[in-house]
């Protein structure tokens, strides 16, 4: 690779039949699609597909774009088991399981995770972005934290969670996985040291 141009090549499987996607990131390009560097995903839906997607819901089989997260869409045509592989990751980046909230380092192993048949265009999300220190926070401790309904999902703990209001006060403390109640706002999420902001909305 060339610091211009990283790679991250994904591939999708039921154990029979495998799909492939690539995102590059490459700060001359823009976000939409590029005519002569981004393809298109043809769909098939007999096999599980995987491709990327843009904010205008443009389906990717390649998608040359600026740093920055992406949603990564599936197809299963069946009920059961599949599973994510990185075969090319120039970039360390984690990927987001959106359903369960579990943050992935595919650069440790495959990811293997069950669905329903359907369409599920926003599935995942390549975190190449971390402003707010979730993804930090998880490579750190191992604690994946995400909104919930009503409050604050968090899993993986091992010891202790405090949440901070944003004016530093203490307003919860957590020693297990599960949701916190909380009511709408931004909060600072301390495990171990490591802190991470996160919106409830």
């Amino acid at each position: 690779s060339s610091a211009e141009r990283l790679f991250i090549n994904l591939t999708l499987s039921d154990g029979n039949y495998t799909d492939r996607t690539r995102v590059v990131f490459n700060e001359t390009l823009t976000r939409g699609y590029d005519l002569g560097d981004d393809a298109s995903k043809f769909i098939a839906s007999s096999v599980p597909q995987l491709y990327s997607l843009d904010s205008d819901g443009i389906r990717y089989s390649i998608n040359e774009r600026p740093m920055g997260d992406v949603p990564l869409g599936i197809i299963a045509p069946h009920n059961g088991s599949y599973t994510l592989s990185a075969q090319r990751m120039d970039k360390a980046v984690l990927m987001l399981d959106t359903t369960t909230g579990q943050y992935i380092d595919l650069t440790e192993g495959n990811y293997t995770f069950e669905t329903a048949a359907g369409t599920f265009d926003s599935r995942f999300m390549l975190i190449a972005g971390d402003p707010d220190g979730i993804a930090q926070l998880f490579s750190a401790t191992g604690v994946s934290i995400m909104d919930a309904d009503g409050g604050l999902s968090i899993k993986g703990l091992q010891g202790i969670a405090e949440v901070y209001s944003t004016t530093g006060a203490l307003v919860a403390t957590t020693k297990a996985d599960g949701v916190t109640p909380l009511q709408r706002g931004v909060y600072v999420v301390k495990v171990n040291n490591h802190t991470a902001k996160v919106m409830v909305k």
